[in-house]
């Protein structure tokens, strides 16, 4: 299972090359792409064509927040106690790629930045 976030999906979605050519590498693959219920929310506020948001959906299943993410959020977050945290959607989107024991694909890698665990492909 590979996670997609929110920037390469829009890219993927206008056919910008690198985002192309990066997904085509996976899909139709044995890996299966996934977003997170965060991602949806992101990509649903966006992209107003409600068919485009149907078509994701067919193609990309979504994993939310369950208590095994939750969990890994709680310890994320306790990661940086004493220093300046990433945004909250970077620590949420990270906890349910790490308790899914997957990776992410992202253009933002700077934005997860610091949070142990997290696979980037």
């Amino acid at each position: 299972m590979i996670f997609l976030d929110t920037d390469i999906l829009i890219d993927y979605l206008e056919n910008v090359p690198s985002a192309v050519s990066k997904l085509d590498i996976y899909i139709g693959k044995d890996e299966k792409l996934v977003i997170t219920d965060l991602t949806l929310g992101e990509l649903a506020y966006i992209v107003q064509d409600r068919n485009i948001l149907e078509e994701i959906l067919e193609a990309f299943p979504v994993i939310g927040m369950d208590s095994k993410a939750s969990m890994e959020l709680v310890h994320i977050m306790k990661e940086f106690q004493f220093s300046q945290p990433p945004k909250f959607r970077y620590l949420y989107n990270a906890a349910i790629v790490i308790a899914n024991d997957s990776h992410l694909i992202t253009k933002n890698k700077q934005g997860y930045h610091n949070i142990s665990g997290l696979r980037f492909l």
